[in-house]
C-alpha cells in the first residue's frame, strides 16, 4: 500500500514538473519577445550561463553595456569586485562590497552556478578552486592537532586523529604529525 502510495505521489510531481517547464518556456519567449532586437540582449545571451530570464534581469537593471567600459566596471557595479584597500605599498583584497546593486549581484552568482554546472571549463576552474580549498582546510585542522591544539570538539578531534594516523600510514617514514612537506 504504502508503495502505490509512493508511485502515485511521484507520479503527481512528475506531472507537476512537465508542467513548470511548459510555463517556463512560455515565459522565456514572452521575455525573448520583448527583448528582441536589442543588441545588448544577443551579447548577454551570448556569455556563458546566462539565458533569457537572467539576460532580461540583468539588462533591466544597467539598461545598456555600452557605458561600462570594461567588464571590471560592470562587475564592480554588480558588487563582485573585492574591496581593495591599501596602506603602506600594500594592497588587500577583502570581501565583496555590500553596498551595490542586489538583482545585478544576484543574476551573476545565478550565471556562474549555472555555467559551472553546463561547462567543461567553468566546472574545471571551481572544481580545482574547491578542491585546493578542502585541502587546505585539512592542513588547518592537522597542524592545530599537532601543534597540541585540544579546543577542537572532540568528534572532530577523533576525526582528525584517525585521518592523521592514515596519513602517517600512508608516509612511514615521515615522523607522526609531521605536515612540513604538505605545504
Amino acid at each position: 500500500m504504502a508503495v502505490a502510495l509512493h508511485k502515485l505521489q511521484f507520479d503527481q510531481d512528475l506531472d507537476l514538473l512537465k508542467e513548470f517547464e511548459v510555463r517556463i518556456k512560455e515565459d522565456e519567449k514572452a521575455v525573448a519577445k520583448q527583448f528582441e532586437g536589442g543588441v545588448d540582449y544577443g551579447f548577454t545571451l551570448s556569455v556563458t550561463g546566462i539565458g533569457p530570464i537572467l539576460g532580461a534581469v540583468i539588462l533591466s537593471e544597467v539598461d545598456r553595456i555600452a557605458p561600462f567600459r570594461t567588464a571590471k566596471k560592470l562587475l564592480g557595479y554588480a558588487g563582485l569586485a573585492p574591496t581593495t584597500p591599501g596602506s603602506g605599498g600594500k594592497t588587500y583584497h577583502g570581501k565583496m562590497i555590500r553596498s551595490c546593486n542586489k538583482w545585478l549581484k544576484w543574476a551573476f552568482v545565478e550565471a556562474a552556478w549555472v555555467a559551472v554546472g553546463c561547462d567543461a571549463y567553468f566546472g574545471g576552474i571551481y572544481r580545482r578552486a574547491r578542491d585546493r580549498w578542502q585541502r587546505s582546510q585539512h592542513r588547518h585542522y592537522y597542524r592545530r592537532l599537532a601543534h597540541g591544539d585540544h579546543r577542537l570538539p572532540p568528534a572532530q578531534r577523533a576525526a582528525s586523529l584517525r585521518s592523521l594516523s592514515a596519513l602517517n600510514e600512508q608516509n612511514p617514514g615521515r615522523p607522526v604529525g609531521s605536515l612540513a612537506c604538505d605545504g
